[in-house]
């Protein structure tokens, strides 16, 4: 059984506290040799070994809690047996697949009635969502393979798991309201079993990687082809008057260019040589 409480309001910092504990089997009461400290709490935990399964649901424990010194008041609490009871996590023992259906076999946590128990079931698979599964047991699975060691244990036959994937199974455990008042307390979760064959990432993340590769290559191949195809069925039509504008209008330009310069040159020497003959008739007559 395991205690928590808060500091005294008005208590010092270093204040000590006791805790002692009784119920109607032990025949004095005893001390909580086990305290310790979680966060702002102190708490302690002692066993309940003593408890005979058969006043389990009729005893409960008294409990005190006082300061060393005597300056806090103590706290006095009765507790019932059957109020807030959180089992221990069941121990899986075995998983294999018949018929389609995935069968889980594990231990029922100790000092428990089978029938004050209620299980929840976790299934996890890659490839479809997380399946919960409520286990009571008028739902427990008959097998021929667990009949041979069923004392302390049970069974669960989980629907709809693919066999050809990796499957992680794990279970937890509640009191329930047949035989105890709190029925919401779980416990942990059990340590995780797996069943089924892993697939393989690498070539799944390779494929991942060479696939778009290849379609961006067939499709620049196929874009270059239709270009290429395209122009061998409609190849292009020439334009006539470039054509001709080629041929003759660059031609005529640079003809008319050079006749234009070739004659105002005669021209310019012709004149120039006429004056200077004429002056030179006058200087010789006179």
């Amino acid at each position: 059984m395991k205690c928590s409480w808060l500091p005294g309001r008005n208590a010092s910092p270093d204040t000590n506290y006791t805790l002692y504990y009784w119920h109607s089997n032990l025949e004095k009461i005893h001390q909580c040799e086990k305290i310790y400290t979680d966060n702002q709490y102190f708490g302690c935990s002692f066993d309940l070994t003593k408890v005979k399964d058969s006043s389990f649901e009729k005893n409960s424990v008294q409990i005190m809690v006082k300061d060393n010194a005597g300056k806090i008041r103590p706290s006095f609490k009765i507790v019932p047996l059957t109020s807030r009871v959180k089992p221990d996590p069941p121990h899986i023992k075995k998983l294999f697949f018949h018929n389609g259906n995935l069968y889980v076999q594990w231990e029922d946590p100790q000092n428990f009635i089978s029938r004050c128990l209620s299980y929840e079931v976790e299934v996890n698979n890659s490839q479809t969502e997380t399946l919960v599964f409520n286990v009571k047991d008028e739902a427990k699975c008959q097998n021929p393979e667990f009949e041979r060691n069923m004392e302390n244990t049970s069974c669960f036959m989980v629907p709809g798991v693919l066999p050809d994937t990796l499957n992680a199974v794990r279970i937890r455990v509640k009191t329930n309201e047949f035989c105890y008042e709190d029925d919401k307390l779980w416990s942990n979760w059990s340590q995780e079993m797996t069943i089924g064959k892993k697939r393989n990432s690498t070539l799944y993340i390779t494929m991942l990687l060479i696939v778009p590769v290849i379609v961006a290559g067939a499709i620049i191949v196929l874009l270059v082809y239709l270009k290429r195809l395209k122009i061998i069925i409609f190849p292009p039509i020439p334009d006539p008057g470039k054509i001709f504008k080629e041929m003759f209008g660059d031609q005529n330009d640079d003809t008319l260019h050079w006749k234009k310069y070739d004659i105002y040159e005669k021209q310019t020497k012709e004149e120039t040589d006429s004056v200077v003959l004429i002056e030179n008739l006058k200087k010789a007559s006179q």
